[in-house]
């Protein structure tokens, strides 16, 4: 409504100028209160007419109206970018409704330093925003000593006492270090290029100037490093800047790529210069970077909550199941009991690849199920392990229980290691075989004289009917290369535990349990790798079979 036709009518009524002025009231608010029913001034809400409230005013984040006599609606809408919502209508007679939510604050809010991190790991309880710093304590380990704390950064200065040297001065409007601040800061001859904050000669033509300033600025009397951009080729700058400076930019016309912005205070290009340029809500402006806010940890290129996102759950790239959801950093999944595991919701309560947990897989060959979260091992097995099953009988690695090892030329008959054949034994800590050994020929101990054999247990003069091994003073062991597992193939060769020797080669072996009878093919290639394993009988005609490395190697 005009405010000139209404204080017309207003007036032809004759009424008082106190009436008048309620009127304009009523028409429009002044720039701190909203008149009655009206809509709100630049920095506060209306005041509610008798039956509603005023608006929010335009800028700042308004009072509530106050509420009408007969319960006027409550307070005004907040202002687009104002802090804080306005405050709801005071009742009338049936009492107003509450003011509406106010504008948005900053773009990382926090009442505490613990809701900060990353790269503003301080919370600046004044703004209600995380920043790098609110005191120059922070800056510590910085490379920039102080705080800025209007802004909450880090920089070189905010006054001269971190400064000194050859740049003992703070310019404040650029919080950096400089020789100079005014032209009597330099000596004779000289003036400061308060743009730069250097010391540079006087000049009237550029023949009283030299690089790294070599022309003169005959408006301002000194020397500086270029009058356009042309004056800057061959310095890595493309612009002269209005300081006569050469730098990267001094609009975004000159800046692109990765860095489209131009810092018209460093005069470089940058990835922002304001939070908006980051395009990403997660992601705050900081020293012309966009950053993750607080509470999110860059993932490829976007920033995420770790906590909570399906895609990224508790670590990058861990993606949740489908339909399931990540809760402080875990993919929890629907059904109660179930786990994810590599991308999928399992019972690790039955899952044969899962079996009590993610990867613990219980192998078929050996087990039947996975019961309880435990792997059930095969008829004549035992569990070893969380999901490991093993002939505890005949196994030389797992005999008898699932840690004992046998030792040299053994093997596991019936949970107990036992060597080869009965003439092998430990005879001054050291496994000999007394049916050829002439140091210890039929039993420990027993030496065959000099010039003498051990044969069959007997120290003879004899030729050995097979191979011989000297052993010293004239002394010699009648072997037999082929299956010797103490000279298998040459003297002294001796095979490792879980080993025999055929055919003069030292062959693992391993029980092919819980297969009972050849070919067995499945479990001699998985216990000895390979494809090409001998199933063979067992030792001693035991009826389990055992497994020998390489094809056609059976003892």
């Amino acid at each position: 409504m005009s405010v000139a036709i209404s204080l017309r009518k207003i007036l032809g009524l004759g009424l008082t100028t106190s009436v008048v002025a309620l009127a304009l009231t009523a028409a429009c608010g002044g720039d701190d209160d909203g008149g009655f029913n009206s809509t709100g001034g630049k920095n506060t809400g209306g005041t509610g007419a008798q039956d509603g409230g005023g608006t929010g005013g335009a800028d700042g984040g308004g009072s509530g109206g106050t509420g009408g006599a007969s319960g006027g609606t409550g307070g005004a809408t907040g202002g687009a970018s104002g802090a804080g919502g306005a405050t709801g209508g005071a009742g009338g007679a049936t009492g107003g409704a509450g003011g509406a939510t106010g504008g948005t604050g900053g773009t990382t809010g926090c009442t505490s330093s613990g809701q900060c991190g990353g790269a503003t790991p301080y919370c600046d309880t004044a703004t209600g925003l995380c920043v790098q710093c609110t005191s120059a304590t922070n800056c510590t380990g910085t490379g920039l000593p102080a705080c800025k704390t209007s802004t909450g950064t880090c920089v070189a200065c905010t006054d001269n006492t971190t400064c000194s040297g050859q740049t003992p001065y703070c310019d404040t409007g650029k919080n950096t270090c400089v020789a100079c601040l005014t032209s009597t800061n330099c000596g004779t001859g000289f003036a400061c290029d308060t743009s730069t904050g250097q010391c540079v000669p006087t000049c009237t033509t550029n023949a009283n100037c030299a690089a790294p300033t070599p022309y003169c600025d005959t408006t301002a009397g000194f020397c500086v490093q270029c009058l356009s951009n042309t004056n800057c080729a061959g310095t890595g700058q493309t612009v002269c800047s209005p300081a006569h400076k050469c730098v990267q930019c001094t609009d975004n016309t000159t800046c692109s790529g990765a860095t489209p912005y131009c810092d018209t205070v460093t005069n470089n290009c940058v990835q922002c210069t304001t939070t908006a340029n980051c395009g990403d809500p997660n992601k705050i402006c900081v020293a012309g970077q966009c950053l993750c806010s607080a509470g999110k940890v860059l993932c490829g290129s976007q920033c995420v909550d770790l906590a909570q996102d399906t895609q990224n759950c508790g670590q990058c790239g861990n993606a949740c199941p489908t339909g399931t959801s990540c809760t402080s950093g875990v993919c929890l999944c629907p059904t109660t009991g179930q786990i994810a595991c590599n991308g999928t919701c399992i019972d690790p309560s039955t899952s044969m690849n899962h079996c009590g947990g993610c990867g613990n897989a219980c192998d078929p060959l050996y087990a039947t199920a996975c019961q309880g979260g435990s792997c059930l091992c095969a008829a004549g097995l035992s569990k070893c392990g969380a999901a490991n099953c093993f002939d505890l009988q005949n196994d030389p690695n797992h005999c008898g229980a699932c840690n004992t090892q046998c030792g040299q030329a053994q093997y596991c008959k019936a949970g107990v290691c036992t060597y080869f054949n009965t003439t092998l034994s430990v005879c001054n800590g050291q496994v000999v075989d007394k049916n050829s050994n002439p140091n210890h020929c039929g039993s420990c101990g027993n030496a065959c004289a000099s010039g003498q054999k051990c044969l069959n247990g007997a120290c003879t003069a004899n030729a050995c009917p097979a191979n011989q091994c000297n052993f010293g003073n004239n002394k010699t062991a009648c072997v037999t290369f082929q299956t010797d597992p103490l000279n298998c193939g040459e003297c002294g060769k001796k095979c490792d535990d879980a080993q025999l020797c055929v055919k003069g080669q030292c062959r693992d072996f391993a029980p092919a349990s819980p297969c009972n009878s050849c070919p067995c093919t499945n479990v001699c290639n998985d216990q000895l790798g390979g494809n090409t394993n001998s199933c063979c009988p067992g030792f001693g005609g035991g009826s389990q079979p055992i497994c020998v490395q390489g094809a056609n190697n059976c003892p």
